[in-house]
Protein backbone atom coordinates (compact mmCIF):
# COMPACT_ATOMS: atom_id res chain seq x y z
CA UNK A 1 0.00 0.00 0.00
CA UNK A 2 1.06 3.92 -0.77
CA UNK A 3 0.57 7.06 -1.22
CA UNK A 4 0.93 9.32 -3.83
CA UNK A 5 4.06 10.67 -2.05
CA UNK A 6 5.01 7.21 -1.02
CA UNK A 7 5.12 5.57 -4.98
CA UNK A 8 7.05 2.80 -3.56
CA UNK A 9 4.88 1.48 -1.31
CA UNK A 10 4.89 -0.88 2.08
CA UNK A 11 4.43 -4.32 2.41
CA UNK A 12 1.18 -4.64 4.73
CA UNK A 13 0.91 -8.66 3.98
CA UNK A 14 2.37 -11.63 2.27
CA UNK A 15 1.81 -15.10 1.66
CA UNK A 16 3.50 -18.17 0.38
CA UNK A 17 2.98 -21.77 -0.13
CA UNK A 18 3.45 -22.21 3.10
CA UNK A 19 0.54 -20.85 4.09
CA UNK A 20 -2.03 -23.31 1.94
CA UNK A 21 -4.25 -21.09 0.70
CA UNK A 22 -4.73 -23.09 -2.29
CA UNK A 23 -7.22 -24.55 -3.63
CA UNK A 24 -9.81 -22.66 -1.86
CA UNK A 25 -13.29 -21.55 -2.81
CA UNK A 26 -14.04 -19.06 -0.01
CA UNK A 27 -12.47 -15.41 0.00
CA UNK A 28 -8.89 -14.60 1.25
CA UNK A 29 -9.22 -12.51 3.83
CA UNK A 30 -5.87 -10.44 4.59
CA UNK A 31 -5.51 -8.49 7.60
CA UNK A 32 -3.23 -5.67 7.75
CA UNK A 33 -2.24 -3.65 10.62
CA UNK A 34 -3.66 0.59 10.44
CA UNK A 35 -2.77 2.17 7.64
CA UNK A 36 -3.71 5.11 5.44
CA UNK A 37 -2.93 4.83 1.77
CA UNK A 38 -4.39 6.10 -1.32
CA UNK A 39 -3.86 2.91 -3.82
CA UNK A 40 -2.91 -1.08 -2.71
CA UNK A 41 -1.29 -3.42 -5.16
CA UNK A 42 -1.63 -7.09 -5.52
CA UNK A 43 1.22 -8.18 -6.61
CA UNK A 44 1.64 -12.45 -8.01
CA UNK A 45 5.46 -14.32 -7.65
CA UNK A 46 4.63 -17.47 -8.25
CA UNK A 47 1.62 -18.27 -10.69
CA UNK A 48 -0.81 -21.30 -10.80
CA UNK A 49 -1.56 -23.07 -13.90
CA UNK A 50 -5.47 -23.35 -15.43
CA UNK A 51 -7.11 -26.43 -15.63
CA UNK A 52 -7.76 -27.11 -18.88
CA UNK A 53 -4.29 -25.83 -20.82
CA UNK A 54 -1.65 -25.60 -17.87
CA UNK A 55 -0.91 -21.81 -18.61
CA UNK A 56 0.08 -19.97 -15.94
CA UNK A 57 -1.69 -16.73 -14.98
CA UNK A 58 -3.49 -14.79 -12.53
CA UNK A 59 -6.92 -14.43 -12.10
CA UNK A 60 -8.91 -13.04 -9.01
CA UNK A 61 -12.89 -12.38 -8.83
CA UNK A 62 -13.06 -9.33 -6.45
CA UNK A 63 -10.61 -6.86 -4.81
CA UNK A 64 -12.45 -5.22 -1.37
CA UNK A 65 -9.95 -3.05 0.85
CA UNK A 66 -12.25 -2.27 3.81
CA UNK A 67 -11.83 1.09 5.68
CA UNK A 68 -14.33 -0.23 8.40
CA UNK A 69 -17.49 -1.81 6.84
CA UNK A 70 -17.14 0.19 3.63
CA UNK A 71 -15.31 -1.32 0.45
CA UNK A 72 -13.46 1.57 -0.44
CA UNK A 73 -12.11 -0.16 -3.45
CA UNK A 74 -15.66 0.08 -4.90
CA UNK A 75 -15.95 1.05 -8.66
CA UNK A 76 -12.28 2.39 -8.02
CA UNK A 77 -9.59 2.94 -11.41
CA UNK A 78 -7.93 -0.32 -11.71
CA UNK A 79 -4.39 -0.54 -13.37
CA UNK A 80 -3.15 -4.22 -14.46
CA UNK A 81 0.53 -5.51 -15.66
CA UNK A 82 -0.83 -7.40 -18.50
CA UNK A 83 -1.77 -3.93 -20.39
CA UNK A 84 -5.50 -4.68 -22.32
CA UNK A 85 -5.40 -7.62 -24.48
CA UNK A 86 -7.81 -9.72 -22.91
CA UNK A 87 -9.67 -6.50 -21.32
CA UNK A 88 -13.12 -7.77 -23.00
CA UNK A 89 -16.46 -9.17 -21.84
CA UNK A 90 -16.25 -10.74 -18.31
CA UNK A 91 -12.42 -10.45 -18.16
CA UNK A 92 -12.50 -6.37 -18.00
CA UNK A 93 -10.39 -5.33 -14.79
CA UNK A 94 -12.84 -2.97 -14.27
CA UNK A 95 -14.75 -6.07 -12.88
CA UNK A 96 -12.30 -6.65 -10.03
CA UNK A 97 -13.86 -3.72 -7.89
CA UNK A 98 -17.50 -3.92 -9.43
CA UNK A 99 -19.08 -5.54 -6.09
CA UNK A 100 -20.19 -8.69 -7.35
CA UNK A 101 -18.39 -12.09 -6.03
CA UNK A 102 -19.13 -15.70 -7.30
CA UNK A 103 -20.27 -16.75 -4.09
CA UNK A 104 -23.33 -16.14 -2.51
CA UNK A 105 -23.82 -13.78 -0.04
CA UNK A 106 -26.72 -15.50 1.93
CA UNK A 107 -27.36 -18.58 3.23
CA UNK A 108 -30.37 -20.57 3.84
CA UNK A 109 -30.58 -19.73 7.81
CA UNK A 110 -31.53 -16.99 9.70
CA UNK A 111 -34.46 -15.10 9.44
CA UNK A 112 -36.03 -15.58 5.99
CA UNK A 113 -38.06 -12.41 3.95
CA UNK A 114 -40.19 -12.38 1.10
CA UNK A 115 -38.83 -10.56 -2.17
CA UNK A 116 -41.06 -7.83 -3.35
CA UNK A 117 -41.59 -8.15 -6.95
CA UNK A 118 -44.26 -5.67 -8.57
CA UNK A 119 -46.74 -6.69 -11.04
CA UNK A 120 -46.52 -6.95 -14.62
CA UNK A 121 -47.60 -3.40 -16.33
CA UNK A 122 -47.24 -0.80 -13.43
CA UNK A 123 -46.00 2.06 -16.20
CA UNK A 124 -43.23 3.63 -17.11
CA UNK A 125 -42.29 4.99 -13.84
CA UNK A 126 -42.70 3.14 -11.33
CA UNK A 127 -41.24 3.76 -7.67
CA UNK A 128 -41.22 3.21 -4.16
CA UNK A 129 -40.57 5.02 -0.89
CA UNK A 130 -39.00 3.58 2.48
CA UNK A 131 -39.69 5.68 5.38
CA UNK A 132 -37.20 5.44 7.66
CA UNK A 133 -38.69 7.30 10.54
CA UNK A 134 -36.05 9.89 11.26
CA UNK A 135 -33.66 11.77 9.36
CA UNK A 136 -30.40 9.36 9.01
CA UNK A 137 -27.16 9.89 7.08
CA UNK A 138 -26.75 7.72 4.61
CA UNK A 139 -23.61 7.21 2.19
CA UNK A 140 -24.53 4.05 0.14
CA UNK A 141 -27.80 1.51 -0.72
CA UNK A 142 -27.57 -2.27 -1.19
CA UNK A 143 -29.84 -3.77 -3.82
CA UNK A 144 -30.30 -7.52 -3.16
CA UNK A 145 -31.85 -9.49 -6.41
CA UNK A 146 -34.15 -11.24 -6.04
CA UNK A 147 -34.52 -15.22 -4.55
CA UNK A 148 -30.76 -15.58 -5.27
CA UNK A 149 -30.11 -17.92 -2.19
CA UNK A 150 -32.96 -20.27 -2.62
CA UNK A 151 -31.08 -22.34 -5.17
CA UNK A 152 -27.65 -23.87 -6.30
CA UNK A 153 -27.42 -23.61 -9.33
CA UNK A 154 -29.21 -20.28 -9.54
CA UNK A 155 -33.14 -20.48 -10.85
CA UNK A 156 -33.51 -17.20 -12.06
CA UNK A 157 -30.86 -14.81 -13.85
CA UNK A 158 -29.13 -12.00 -11.31
CA UNK A 159 -30.59 -9.49 -12.97
CA UNK A 160 -34.21 -10.87 -12.75
CA UNK A 161 -36.61 -7.75 -11.85
CA UNK A 162 -33.93 -5.13 -11.75
CA UNK A 163 -34.41 -2.12 -13.99
CA UNK A 164 -32.17 -0.75 -16.41
CA UNK A 165 -31.69 2.54 -14.85
CA UNK A 166 -32.72 3.19 -11.43
CA UNK A 167 -32.48 6.81 -9.38
CA UNK A 168 -32.63 7.12 -5.92
CA UNK A 169 -33.62 10.04 -3.64
CA UNK A 170 -33.17 11.48 -0.30
CA UNK A 171 -35.73 13.54 1.14
CA UNK A 172 -36.31 14.97 4.68
CA UNK A 173 -40.15 15.76 3.76
CA UNK A 174 -42.62 13.13 2.93
CA UNK A 175 -43.97 14.54 -0.35
CA UNK A 176 -40.60 14.81 -1.05
CA UNK A 177 -40.50 18.76 -1.95
CA UNK A 178 -37.08 18.60 -0.95
CA UNK A 179 -35.90 15.60 -2.74
CA UNK A 180 -32.26 15.51 -3.36
CA UNK A 181 -30.34 12.78 -6.05
CA UNK A 182 -28.40 10.73 -4.25
CA UNK A 183 -27.28 7.90 -7.16
CA UNK A 184 -28.12 6.97 -9.97
CA UNK A 185 -28.14 3.10 -11.39
CA UNK A 186 -27.56 2.25 -15.44
CA UNK A 187 -27.33 -1.18 -16.61
CA UNK A 188 -25.36 -1.14 -20.03
CA UNK A 189 -25.33 -5.09 -19.64
CA UNK A 190 -25.54 -8.25 -18.21
CA UNK A 191 -22.41 -7.65 -16.07
CA UNK A 192 -23.43 -4.38 -14.32
CA UNK A 193 -26.18 -6.72 -12.23
CA UNK A 194 -24.99 -9.09 -9.24
CA UNK A 195 -26.88 -10.81 -6.58
CA UNK A 196 -25.98 -7.50 -4.49
CA UNK A 197 -25.56 -3.89 -6.21
CA UNK A 198 -23.93 -1.89 -3.80
CA UNK A 199 -24.23 1.74 -5.02
CA UNK A 200 -22.28 4.17 -2.84
CA UNK A 201 -22.74 8.29 -2.34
Amino acid sequence: VGTSQNTNGTVVASCGAKDHLLPRIAPLVVSCPATTASWVRVEATALSPRAWDGKYELQLAEIMVFNGQANVALHKPVLTSSGGSEDIGARKRQFLVDGFVPYLMNAAQGSQSIAMVSAIGIGDHPWLMIDLGTIQPLNRIHLHATDVDDNVPQAVPADFGIPRRLVVEGASRPDFADAVRLVEYHRESIYDSGPIIILQF
